[in-house]
């Protein structure tokens, strides 16, 4: 898979030192773009990364550290030691999963299993042995067995802020800032619950000791049901949860907001954070939630000369803030939902024609429509058109829907990009990001 990368922008991001990635295509462009982002010197950000963003930033605001999950660049190792027992090893930002092609070699364990009953990642002997023995960088090494005592079901155990304090795992998951970040989260998650509480029972709640992690491993990969084949250990990268609110009422214990920390499989959804320099970020910033929304304020910084100008044919219109466009032709039977393309310059409504559009290919309740059966009910002199109003199901001709029809005149020499177009385009991707910062 090749990406082409647009990277000017890298070194001008210091006032924002990290962003979030995610790729419709995968953990490997989401890396690469993520590393694109981050520049010479810059890097994947680790989980202690991300808690220093979140330490940094307020949970309240738009898309914050808090509110997210992701995926980062420290990784859990379970495998036997050079003693023979069983040891976890968390590695940040070193070791076999700290670059591209050695995650690719391990979880190729998975990814290349086509029946999908191989899960997780795997490493060698041999790296891991090098791993403890610290040839890749620092790490943290726990007796597997001595933590799996601690607790009567360790990997699933939800933990108050005393019992994470006192978890070694926790410890090494979340980095030299976990004491800090325990009591932030800790009051982070009072403060919500007790305006929560405030709000729907009228009573001021007070929060001893509440629960705010969740300690795991993976969803195919339990640690206690599976162990490593011979001659290999697990090798996962490690996964941060957003604030959720739970109930923990089967635990004898009041609401709070919880994060699970767990370890990352090949078919996950993946979001990356590419950190530029070397300081810890203090925030993290993100458009891709935001793009409906940027496109509607900016559209011109979505528009791409066209190499190739060719006649539109007939097409549905989508408005984006009272702005006209074509919508980008789908071949054969598709549901009803518009993506924008070419600006419409000219439009006039035709009067006559059907008011209303039937179809009988509409299945498991979307409206979908060929948009040739569309033309061969237009008039005359009829290039586009839109539905209108609601959907109407069970007539006799299929789900009905309103219809105009329309001669438009377009600007063909050049178009809105499709969103999936935009994962790889750093220099915008940063531009947009700036833009939703500065609320413009």
């Amino acid at each position: 898979m090749t990406e082409q990368l647009n990277t000017t922008s890298a070194n001008n991001s210091v006032n924002h030192p990290a962003m979030a990635f995610y790729n419709p295509e995968g953990f490997v462009p989401a890396w690469r773009t993520a590393l694109a982002y981050a520049g010479h010197g810059g890097r994947v950000a680790t989980l202690p990364d991300i808690i220093a963003a979140r330490l940094g930033s307020a949970s309240n605001e738009p898309l914050p550290p808090w509110n997210v999950y992701f995926t980062t660049a420290s990784a859990e190792y379970l495998g036997k030691g050079a003693n023979g027992r069983l040891i976890l090893i968390v590695a940040h930002g070193v070791g076999p999963l700290a670059n591209i092609d050695g995650l690719l070699r391990a979880y190729s364990h998975e990814y290349k299993d086509r029946d999908r009953n191989r899960h997780g990642g795997r490493i060698t002997q041999a790296e891991f042995l090098k791993l403890e023995r610290g040839e890749y960088g620092p790490v943290s090494i726990i007796d597997f067995q001595e933590y799996s005592n601690l607790y009567a079901h360790p990997f699933q155990q939800r933990l108050s802020v005393s019992e994470a304090l006192a978890d070694p795992l926790v410890a090494a998951r979340l980095g030299p800032q976990y004491k800090k970040y325990i009591r932030r989260h800790a009051a982070e998650s009072t403060k919500y619950m007790r305006a929560y509480n405030r709000e729907i029972t009228g009573r001021v709640q007070t929060y001893v000791d509440p629960t705010i992690l969740e300690m795991r491993a993976a969803s195919h990969t339990s640690y206690r049901a599976r162990m490593p084949e011979e001659g290999f250990a697990f090798a996962h990268l490690l996964v941060i949860g957003q604030l959720v609110q739970r109930s923990h009422e089967d635990h004898g214990g009041e609401d709070s907001l919880v994060c699970d920390v767990h370890l990352y499989e090949w078919w996950n959804g993946v979001r990356l954070v590419g950190v530029s320099g070397s300081a810890s970020p203090n925030n993290i910033l993100s458009t891709f939630s935001n793009l409906p929304v940027l496109k509607n304020r900016h559209p011109e910084l979505f528009m791409k000369e066209v190499t190739e100008v060719t006649e539109v044919g007939f097409r549905a219109l989508v408005s984006v803030e009272g702005t006209w466009f074509t919508s980008y032709l789908t071949k054969g039977t598709g549901v009803r939902s518009f993506v924008p393309e070419f600006a419409v310059t000219k439009m006039e409504v035709l009067l006559k024609g059907p008011k209303t559009f039937s179809t009988a290919s509409s299945a498991n309740g979307d409206f979908e429509y060929n948009i040739a059966d569309v033309e061969r009910t237009a008039p005359l002199g009829a290039n586009a058109f839109r539905f209108e109003g609601d959907v109407a199901y069970g007539g006799k001709n299929g789900p009905t829907v309103g219809i105009s029809f329309y001669r438009i005149e377009v600007d063909n020499t050049q178009r809105l990009r499709r969103d999936d177009e935009l994962y790889n385009d750093v220099d915008l991707l940063v531009k947009l990001a700036h833009l939703l910062n500065s609320k413009a």
